[in-house]
């Protein structure tokens, strides 16, 4: 019984999002199918198991489960991936580690939204802080220190690692963790969605400077979608926090004028932390997107050398549009269900790239690879998502406590939708970690009256 007891008490719904939380911060480690991915794929399965074990009375309720819009679509886009996979049976390392952390996450979330128990998301906030602190830091110290850096860098990077952030710094970007770019520039965004959506701890200073770090670390690494992701986001958050403030005051976790206050003083760090890097020489390259957008025709004639950038993509029309091309080609071949899971990287290097595997737009590659069936539910997938945090906004009046869940959620939701028209979100692993995460943190307030709680109350 006492064992009983304790998985009872160390699973719960808010250990899930700090574990999903701890291995999307610690994604760089597992970016490809090495032994380090390996012994993470393991210890995702494990603790996926033992959550089941101390949650086993959910299961035995699936019929709730099926009443579930949300979960349902979730499960659909685990066998969609399954089942457009072994439609043309490939070995391949990589989309079977993305297989298994779309199964792991997917159970721990079925579990989670059917637990009657709030989330207090304080720890998994701290690791998606100091995570992204990190690798801004990094990328603050290359800055001001290069030569020292990459002494160190040296010591501690695999040379693949290594060669790929050498690559990248030739190119104009910044240091990433591990060999993704794009991964890196997510993990700060999210730090900068968890310091600004903490609406009871943003108005201390030393979340202001940790707003700097952030910012200053994203900005250098040159990126400029996420960068306008962000930004975008931002606003939505501060709109949110406004409007919350004026109308419930003190029940949203601040007043008014405290809000606006606080949410001018963010924008000041945002603004100073962008101006700091592009008017600094050598730091001018989110400011060339203008000159891409005026003449997108460049980018055609990038066919016969590919993209100049590295595989996550760097600009807006960076060679994009001739892979935009190509999925649109390919999914004309079979409309219905499109290719198989995988399929648009044996057709990438036709752009003339060998590093590049996907669409860079998350549309045309699902017409491509799960066609019209397969984008329709990933489209349902995002519309019950908005409609599950539509209601947990009303649901949440006077809940100051769960206000931070739900911006940051939202935050998470905005993020992939947005990012998705420069680039494959949900097809990395680390992004649909996140997508299960923001369904989780909202999950105790889809249904009216939801805020007690089997083990205690959001505190």
């Amino acid at each position: 019984m006492q064992i009983q007891n304790w998985f009872r008490n160390a699973f719960t719904v808010e250990s899930g999002t700090v574990f999903i939380a701890g291995y999307f911060s610690l994604s760089f480690v597992f970016s490809d199918f090495a032994v380090s991915a390996v012994f993470g794929a393991i210890v995702f399965g494990l603790y996926t198991a033992a959550y089941c074990f101390a949650n086993r009375g959910v299961l035995g309720k699936a019929s709730a489960i099926l009443r579930d819009r949300t979960a349902v679509l979730f499960i659909l886009f685990a066998l969609l991936v399954a089942v457009q996979f072994f439609r043309v049976f490939e070995w391949n390392r990589t989309i079977i580690y993305y297989m298994i952390i779309v199964t792991c996450s997917t159970i721990i979330l079925l579990l989670a939204r059917n637990t009657p128990e709030s989330c207090n998301f304080r720890k998994g906030r701290i690791i998606l802080v100091a995570a992204g602190s990190f690798a801004a830091m990094l990328n603050i110290v290359f800055w001001v220190f290069p030569n020292q850096t990459w002494s160190v860098l040296s010591c501690v990077m695999s040379p693949t690692s290594l060669q790929y952030n050498y690559r990248l710094t030739s190119e104009g970007y910044g240091i990433s963790l591990g060999e993704s770019i794009g991964y890196t520039a997510t993990l700060i965004s999210m730090t900068v969605f968890a310091i600004v959506s903490n609406v009871t701890d943003c108005k201390k200073p030393k979340y202001i400077i940790l707003l700097l770090i952030a910012s200053v670390g994203l900005f250098l690494l040159q990126r400029r979608s996420e960068t306008v992701c962000v930004i975008a986001i931002l606003g939505v958050i501060w709109l949110l926090q406004l409007l919350r403030s004026r109308e419930e005051g003190e029940g949203c976790g601040m007043l008014f004028p405290q809000a606006l206050r606080t949410i001018i003083a963010e924008a000041v760090v945002v603004v100073l932390a962008f101006s700091l890097v592009v008017l600094t020489p050598g730091n001018g390259r989110m400011l060339e997107t203008v000159k891409s957008l005026e003449a997108p025709q460049s980018s055609i004639n990038q066919h016969d050398e590919g993209l100049s950038a590295n595989e996550a993509g760097g600009d807006f029309s960076n060679g994009r549009l001739i892979l935009w091309q190509l999925a649109f080609e390919e999914f004309q071949k079979s409309p219905l269900v499109g290719n198989g899971w995988g399929y648009f990287a044996k057709v990438a290097p036709q752009s003339g790239n060998i590093h590049v595997t996907n669409a860079h737009n998350i549309v045309l590659q699902l017409l491509c690879e799960t066609g019209i069936v397969g984008f329709v539910l990933v489209a349902a997938l995002f519309v019950s998502m908005t409609i599950d945090v539509i209601q947990a906004v009303r649901r949440s009046k006077n809940n100051h406590a769960a206000f931070p869940n739900i911006l940051l959620s939202i935050a998470f939701v905005l993020f992939l939708l947005l990012e998705g028209l420069f680039d494959n979100t949900i097809y990395y692993p680390f992004d649909y970690l996140l997508l299960a995460l923001s369904s989780i943190l909202i999950s105790n307030y889809k249904q009216k009256n939801g805020t007690p709680t089997l083990r205690g109350q959001i505190n």
